[in-house]
Formats: structure tokens, C-alpha cells, sequence
């Protein structure tokens, strides 16, 4: 009875350079990867691919039923004999997320984005100011949803 049990979920482990956000068993993964979105569930395929660094939701649906919101970026994502696995450079919880600091984190990306346009630096900068950008806007969006809940 166990083993039915099992086939119904994978395990997911979510990994930082600061800290591990997330390591057990879970029923479902999404998430907005560089080559499209993505909805992971038990026994899927092998596969890799990256996540962007403007910033992803990874949507976590636990073995409960119960649903738990993160933001990752810039990172790869490797599903493998029913185990997924994130390795990216940054990521939080929704329910962690300030979203005052994320609106000033915004507002500071959007002064440089506007600087590295109007000194017509190169498209490595511009890329990564747009990044920052998105990704300061995904964590208001994620915080205030939590906020709300």
C-alpha cells in the first residue's frame, strides 16, 4: 500500500547559494523556465533546461494538496528518476518576500536600466537591468498575493 502511495509523488529539492528552500516529497512542480512554462508531475520524462534570471514562480503542490509559492532565478532545473532538482542563484518564499523592499528594489533597477539606455551601454547590461526589473516586479506580485491570502 506504500508503494501507491509513492507513485503518486516525486521529490523536489530547491537549492540556493544562500540556503536550501525546499527538500521533500511533493505532488505536482510549475514553473516559467528559459524555454517555456513548465508543469511537472510524478514519473515525467528526464529533462533539463534553465531558469531565467529575470525570475521565475515555481508553484510547489505538496502531498496534502496544499500549495506553496517561491521565486527562483537564474539557475538550472533537472528532473530525474521522479526527483527534481533546482540549483539556482536566488530564490524565496512567497510568505518571505518584503514587498516594500521589493518595490524599492524595482524603483532602483528601473534608475538603472534608464542610465544603461541613455549611455547606450552594451546589450549585456540592458539585458541585465531588464532582469532586475522583472524579477523586483515578480517578487511584489508573489509578495502581495501571500499578503493577501
Amino acid at each position: 500500500m506504500a508503494e501507491a502511495a509513492h507513485a503518486h509523488e516525486m521529490h523536489l529539492k530547491v537549492l540556493t547559494m544562500d540556503r536550501p528552500l525546499f527538500d521533500g516529497p511533493v505532488r505536482a512542480v510549475s514553473f516559467q523556465g528559459l524555454d517555456g512554462s513548465y508543469g511537472i508531475l510524478p514519473r515525467h520524462a528526464a529533462l533539463v533546461t534553465a531558469v531565467p534570471r529575470s525570475g521565475s514562480h515555481l508553484r510547489i503542490t505538496r502531498t496534502d494538496g496544499s500549495t506553496q509559492d517561491l521565486v527562483v532565478a537564474a539557475g538550472f532545473v533537472e528532473v530525474r528518476d521522479n526527483a527534481v532538482t533546482f540549483v539556482v542563484l536566488s530564490g524565496e518564499k512567497a510568505e518571505e518576500i518584503d514587498v516594500e523592499r521589493a518595490h524599492a528594489a524595482e524603483q532602483k533597477a528601473r534608475e538603472l536600466l534608464d542610465q544603461v539606455r541613455s549611455e547606450d551601454r552594451p546589450s549585456e547590461e540592458l539585458l541585465r537591468a531588464q532582469a532586475a526589473v522583472q524579477r523586483a516586479m515578480l517578487r511584489q506580485i508573489l509578495g502581495k498575493r501571500t499578503a493577501n491570502v
